[in-house]
């Protein structure tokens, strides 16, 4: 939140957050990281303006492309992105790598 205030949201209800989106960008494109919203909110529309929230933000930054990444065995988060009018990209590979000592040591040797 304190790195990308202006685009991440935070829903609060009955006194305590009960949803929340980290949404960053590079200058060019958005990206969505951390959507949850506390299962006894769910199907409230919350989410949905959240989403809707963090868009207009990158709008107001001149973005406008945003993408995000959700685990495929996240059934109820799957549901609601394709709800919503998401497209599920297939055309990319998603890699990680770990940022660490040995790691690095390992990567400068190849």
């Amino acid at each position: 939140m304190k790195r990308n205030p202006r685009t991440s949201v935070v829903a609060v209800e009955d006194g305590k957050i009960v949803g929340s989106i980290l949404c960053g960008l590079d200058g060019r494109g958005g990206c969505v990281y951390h959507v949850c919203v506390h299962e006894d909110y769910r199907r409230r529309g919350i989410g949905k303006a959240m989403v809707v929230h963090a868009m207009e933000a990158l709008k107001a930054e001149q973005i406008s492309k945003v993408s995000l990444i959700a685990f495929t065995q996240n059934d109820i988060g799957n549901a609601f992105w394709n709800t919503i009018g998401w497209t599920e990209r297939l055309d990319l590979n998603y890699y990680d790598f770990v940022l660490n000592a040995e790691n690095i040591t390992a990567f400068n040797r190849q």
